[in-house]
């Protein structure tokens, strides 16, 4: 008895015709006969998946100041002093000003008791902002005066291009209870620093030189004459009015 075991398929590529695609090839059985092969097509590249619509993650949207506050109002949370002064540089920084009147109004109607830092931070806030008239009203309303409180206000005049007011506040400064200021109230370098580069900057703009001297004797007198800040400030000053 014997057994018939089936003819071995062996697949031979072929060369690919015009009906079958780029990338696949035809195979033919050597069982079949010669004139009808067996065509077998055979992906030659997996396809890449691309999501027709990619989700990107929205950012996280930061709240204001003025949310913020309502949202302190509705919970009905005190707001307290050091919270105040982390909005106030906030505010600062954005120079918003209508975020900046809010927040000033809104430390006005609270019953916290500001203190003369917050009303300085409040002071170089509306400087940032171009809110010179509040920070002026506010200027006016303070009977307990800084040096940092001039400082701040210089700053914002010389910060909105006001040359003219910064020399006015600097004197009026020199005037505001002399006593105290030639005490030791202005120890304070960096305060010195803002108020003398403002005042010689302006000095500067404004082409006068006698002013320009007069802070320089200031400062001399005050012992803040060898700041290498204030050094260099005294050097642009002298040097752009043709007096190095």
């Amino acid at each position: 008895m014997s057994i018939k075991l089936p003819h071995p398929q062996i697949f031979y590529p072929l060369q690919s015709s015009n009906s079958i695609g780029k990338n696949s090839v035809t195979l033919s059985s050597s069982s079949a006969p010669s004139n009808s092969p067996v065509q077998i097509q055979l992906p030659l590249q997996r396809p890449k998946w691309k999501p027709q619509n990619p989700i990107t993650p929205a950012k996280p949207r930061r709240c204001s100041i003025t949310e913020i506050l309502r949202l302190w109002d509705v919970l009905q949370i005190p707001i307290t002093r050091d919270f105040y002064l982390s909005l106030i540089e906030e505010c600062t920084n954005t120079r918003d000003p209508l975020q900046a009147i809010e927040l000033h109004n809104h430390l006005s109607t609270s019953s916290l008791r500001p203190s003369l830092s917050i009303f300085n931070r409040l002071l170089l806030m509306y400087g940032s902002c171009g809110c010179m008239e509040y920070a002026e009203k506010l200027f006016d309303k303070m009977s307990v005066r800084s040096v940092t409180t001039w400082a701040a206000v210089m700053f914002g005049c010389f910060k909105n291009g006001d040359y003219e007011k910064v020399v006015d506040v600097f004197v009026q400064m020199l005037y505001w209870n002399r006593g105290k200021v030639e005490c030791g109230d202005l120890d304070n370098n960096n305060a010195v620093c803002v108020i003398a580069v403002c005042v010689l900057k302006a000095c500067a703009k404004t082409m006068d030189l006698d002013l320009g001297i007069q802070v320089h004797c200031w400062l001399v007198k005050m012992g803040h004459g060898q700041h290498p800040v204030l050094i260099q400030s005294l050097m642009r000053f002298y040097g752009k009015l043709g007096c190095a």
